[in-house]
């Protein structure tokens, strides 16, 4: 067992708690492996506080609908009716969900952002704040953002129009279960990593690949409750909201059968249909990016904002933003100048995907209108976006992996603290 020396220099006689690494397998360039718990930071430290981060990021992110009345009351298997042992089903397939979301935050975020940003623009759209017409038309469906409250409604918003009090708000906020403890630890211990990571970069110490991802999951966590600030958290039954007739309207005969055969048209998809619903799907957030371009350079257009195009522009930009901070390692010392260049590999791929996704989306608007588009190449496009999607979960399980890898070997000092962020408020 070698013990590491103690390394002094000019830095660390102005702010830093030097320490000697013990217990540790030390190199000969004065680099380390698993830090032992002791004085100052070390390897289970680091963890704790990335995952700690990480769990509460992922769990107070996610406003979940309001469950079923089946998962609602799900309890415990009993034994002689008293001793619990064993969950129901329905509370297994409640944790499930959770458990997978959770997974999904943390593995990817940019899912997350996108799931956040369509419910919020569906909450403006039913609130009265967008007034929305449906077309018969590949370009989606037209946005008008103005103060006007109109009750033209079709479809699921057809049902009818209520009008919510004061008392009835308060009564849906007093169910959300957002406790003010672990929003205070979530905002603590993020705050914590961003400023002690802050603070060591401009004293000269490095920071782990962990940590510098777990600070990209913060910022994606941020866009998420952000755009769910209004949606109250962990609501678990819900509550009769009594109609004010004079102001409602009733669902249409169109309205009702659309209601009965959306869901089960969902188990009947083929090959043809999946590349027609990618080809829409490109082809209307393509002719949306030609007509803002045309708007930002002067040409006036007539812009026809569907609502997929803003989940579709979120979930690219929000992807490339989050893998752009894997960029931000790209000089730093890893175990082997190997490993840094897969870094740098995967980094530059799971960052450009989202880019080249917006950019095939663009060709294929402004051609559209030019050339008569075949079925090989709405097969291009299919199999461009599959390459692409294959690409970019290859370079992020890739990253996840040589995070932890790098922790095999670490700069020693990665283990060194600049004090005076020892005494900000943390759990540690």
């Amino acid at each position: 067992m070698i013990i590491a020396p103690r390394s002094f220099s000019p830095i660390a006689s102005q702010g830093l708690s030097t320490r000697s690494v013990g217990a540790n397998i030390t190199s000969g360039d004065g680099r380390v492996g698993w830090v032992s718990a002791s004085p100052g930071r070390s390897t289970s430290n680091i963890l704790w506080s990335c995952f700690s981060i990480l769990l509460i990021c992922a769990w107070k992110s996610i406003h979940f609908n309001v469950p079923s009345d089946e998962e609602r009351d799900a309890g415990w298997h009993k034994l002689w009716k008293t001793l619990p042992y064993w969950p129901t089903k329905s509370l297994r397939r409640r944790w499930r969900k959770r458990l997978g979301c959770m997974l999904i935050v943390i593995l990817a975020p940019e899912i997350g952002v996108a799931i956040a940003m369509d419910q919020y623009l569906s909450a403006r759209m039913a609130e009265g704040g967008w007034n929305m017409q449906t077309k018969d038309s590949d370009e989606g469906e037209k946005v008008k953002n103005d103060n006007e409250r109109r009750d033209e409604r079709e479809g699921k918003r057809a049902e009818q129009v209520l009008t919510v009090d004061e008392g009835m708000k308060d009564e849906i906020d007093d169910l959300s279960k957002a406790d003010a403890f672990t929003k205070l630890f979530a905002c603590v211990q993020s705050i914590w990593l961003i400023v002690q990571s802050i603070a060591r970069v401009l004293a000269g110490l490095p920071i782990t690949q962990l940590e510098l991802a777990t600070m990209a999951l913060v910022f994606c966590a941020l866009l998420m409750y952000t755009l769910w600030w209004d949606k109250p958290f962990g609501v678990e039954r819900s509550i009769t909201i009594h109609a004010n007739y004079g102001h409602s309207i009733s669902a249409t005969v169109k309205a009702i059968k659309q209601l009965g055969s959306e869901d089960p048209a969902l188990w009947n998809l083929t090959v043809g249909v999946l590349l027609d619903v990618e080809k829409s799907s490109v082809l209307c957030f393509g002719k949306m990016l030609r007509d803002v371009l045309k708007n930002l350079f002067g040409v006036s257009c007539t812009i026809t904002i569907p609502r997929d195009f803003t989940i579709f522009l979120t979930f690219y930009l929000t992807a490339t933003l989050f893998s752009a901070f894997h960029i931000g390692a790209w000089n730093w010392e890893f175990p082997t100048p190997t490993i840094r260049t897969v870094w740098r590999y995967f980094a530059l791929a799971a960052t450009g995907a989202g880019p080249l996704a917006i950019m095939i989306s663009l060709l294929t608007g402004m051609v559209y209108d030019m050339v008569v588009v075949s079925d090989l190449y709405v097969l291009f496009i299919v199999v461009s976006f599959f390459l692409l999607g294959v690409t970019y979960i290859v370079a992020r399980l890739g990253l996840i992996v040589l995070i932890f890898y790098c922790f095999c070997s670490m700069p020693a000092g990665v283990y060194e603290t600049v004090r005076w962020t020892d005494f900000l408020p943390h759990v540690a």
